[in-house]
Order: C-alpha cells, then sequence, then structure tokens
C-alpha cells in the first residue's frame, strides 16, 4: 500500500472539533477526514460502501438517499444488511 502525507493547517478550535467528530464516530481523525473528503467529492456514490461512509459520517438515511438518488427504503435495507444502525434527525424544538 503507498502512503501519501498531506499538510493540512486546521485552527486549533476547529481541529478540537474535528476530532471530537471523528471520534464519535468511532473514527480516527486521518479516516475522518479521508471519508468526508471522499463524501463531499462523491467519489465511490454508488454501492454499500458509500453508504457505510455516509452513515458514519452522521448523514440521516434521507440525506444519503438524496446524494446517492436512491430511495429512503433501499438506503434502509442496505444500512440494516451492513449492521449499521440509523442516524436520526435532531428533533425539532417548538
Amino acid at each position: 500500500m503507498i502512503v501519501s502525507v498531506a499538510h493540512v493547517e486546521v485552527p486549533s478550535h476547529e481541529l478540537f472539533r474535528l476530532v471530537a467528530a471523528a471520534e464519535r464516530r468511532g473514527m480516527t481523525l486521518p479516516e475522518f477526514l479521508l471519508n468526508s473528503g471522499r463524501a463531499v467529492a462523491g467519489v465511490g456514490a454508488s454501492g454499500p460502501d458509500s453508504i457505510e461512509t455516509l452513515t458514519r459520517l452522521g448523514l440521516t438515511d434521507r440525506d444519503i438517499a438524496r446524494r446517492l438518488g436512491l430511495t429512503n427504503a433501499t438506503v434502509a435495507t442496505r444500512r440494516r444488511r451492513l449492521g449499521i444502525p440509523a442516524n436520526h434527525a435532531p428533533r425539532r424544538t417548538a
């Protein structure tokens, strides 16, 4: 495996937020940054791997379905087959 090194300058207050977001998803910071970049770029936008990545990044089934051009039911079915719990949208306050 070929590994490349990238230098990224991030303000310290943002770095702490990124590390916390990665930890909440059970990822290291490099994994989180790589998966986030892939999700934003639409790399690997078909198949169960992208559903797994997008779910781990915190997207809901609805958000994933919109991004990948699938139905909510298709995303939910594939996610369940992968054994991944759903992310729920925050509840709205009145």
